[in-house]
């Protein structure tokens, strides 16, 4: 297949232009003789500017003396000045700017002063964007759920266990109603064969054994273990059929699919009693609450805000996969490639680390380069939206979320990044905000007209 191909005119340059995958572009500029006679003039002014001529004050030595003795000068002058004043005419006329100073070839193929010049470019582009069309996006809402009784309990209860008295037990295993700091990961088969791909669950979170706090196939896991041991075992359904949402739709569906078993690993660090404070008013007032009332209204309120937070979090993830899936388009590559040369040594040694050979390697560095292609897909795609519907990230709010990631990073304590490193990561955060509002707008956008179409709907 031909690459396309645009032919661009005016009174000084002609432009054979053809696209190329990846944002590149190749131009063939035809240079008329009046303008390679101005270039041609004005590298000779810039070369007479730095010689000195005895009986002359410098920089203003006689042309003819300048191309007499420094025609090689003015030559390799002509040919930049050339090279500079061609391509700056050229984007007036095609409007291809280059994508940063990624230039694969500027190169001068034939010159001559009374002829004109031919002058060949390589170069890459901004991509075109198309404009996300949220028309065409699936959004799956469901009512957020109302916060449940046990819920409610479960969160007192770790507030409960923070100003709990705790004892570590040394001298015996553990057993039910005891206290286990756990470390929980799902061991998960690894599709291309070799060791389980271990994905954290939990770190180091104190649970007690007891039936309304953990289930019964992991209380038979932990029970009896000491600090230090590690066990595993296949996780056990222990849900309710009647809160099944496709039994309540009426719908025929097999129960086997409410549940896939995982295989877990547990680790135990550590065994403990803990005592309890009392649930009273004064237990209230440590957390700001006037009385055990209005820690409950607090507590209820805190969990219905957070689980509108993870439901508004599941429906960006949602929104965001499927415009990963449904808008490709040609990204410009040459920083990858040039990411991925410069550090090919050591990322070749860290793969090689996992045991990986040179055809796994090689896979991998493949996904690596796809996978960055994606990243900035979607920073153009998301930025086009932003623009067009005029969303802004403001400098207030990057520097609010960066000292808030900064402080949970480090545990309460800021650490001080170079300033090389801070703008990097202001640069992220900018990113991550821009893409959240990008798709909250997108999610108000399809709720609104969904909930003017119920009312419609409702008034027939």
């Amino acid at each position: 297949m031909s690459n396309p191909q645009n032919i661009f005119e005016n009174e000084n340059i002609s432009v054979v232009l053809v696209r190329k995958p990846e944002c590149r572009i190749q131009a063939e500029i035809t240079v008329r003789p009046k303008m390679v006679k101005n270039a041609s003039q004005q590298a000779i002014r810039i070369v007479g500017k730095q010689i000195s001529v005895p009986g002359f004050r410098k920089g203003k030595a006689p042309e003819s003396f300048v191309l007499q003795h420094y025609s090689k000068a003015v030559h390799q002058e002509l040919k930049d000045t050339l090279l500079n004043m061609a391509f700056r005419e050229s984007l007036q006329l095609t409007h291809e700017y280059p994508f940063g100073k990624n230039f694969y070839a500027a190169e001068v193929k034939s010159l001559d002063v009374d002829n004109g010049a031919v002058l060949f470019y390589d170069y890459e582009v901004y991509p075109n964007a198309p404009l996300i069309n949220a028309e065409h996006l699936d959004l799956k809402t469901e009512p957020q759920p109302s916060i449940t009784q046990k819920e409610i309990n479960t969160y007192l209860d770790s507030l409960k266990s923070q100003k709990a008295a705790w004892q570590e037990i040394t001298d015996r295993k553990a057993q039910e109603n005891d206290f286990v700091d756990l470390d929980i990961v799902s061991l998960d088969e690894n599709p291309e064969g070799g060791d389980k791909i271990a994905k954290p669950l939990f770190n180091k979170t104190r649970v007690q054994i007891a039936a309304d706090k953990m289930d019964a196939w992991m209380r038979k896991l932990v029970i009896g273990t000491s600090k230090g041991d590690v066990v595993e075992g296949l996780s056990e359904d222990e849900s309710d059929p009647a809160d099944c949402k496709h039994c309540e739709a009426g719908e025929e569906h097999d129960h086997k699919h409410h549940f896939t078993p995982t295989h877990i690993r547990v680790t135990v660090h550590g065994v403990f009693e803990g005592t309890m404070p009392e649930f009273n008013d004064e237990f209230a007032r440590q957390y700001g609450a006037n009385d055990v009332e209005d820690l409950k209204e607090k507590v209820t309120t805190y969990l219905t805000n957070y689980m509108a937070q993870e439901q508004r979090q599941m429906k960006r993830n949602q929104l965001f996969k499927e415009i990963v899936t449904q808008y490709h388009f040609d990204v410009p590559v040459s920083n990858v490639n040039r990411y991925i040369s410069e550090n090919a040594k050591v990322i070749h040694e860290e793969l090689h680390a996992k045991n990986l050979s040179e055809e796994e390697i090689a896979a991998e560095m493949s996904r690596m380069f796809e996978h960055m292609k994606s990243d900035i897909r979607l920073f153009f795609l998301f930025q086009e939206f932003a623009n067009n519907h005029k969303i802004q990230v403001s400098q207030e709010e990057v520097t609010n979320e960066w000292s808030r990631q900064a402080f949970m990073r480090s545990g309460g304590q800021m650490k001080h990044l170079s300033p090389e490193d801070t703008e990097k990561a202001m640069n992220q955060i900018r990113q991550q905000l821009l893409r959240e509002k990008v798709l909250d707008f997108i999610i108000d956008q399809k709720q609104t007209k969904e909930a003017t179409a119920h009312k419609i709907e409702q008034r027939r």
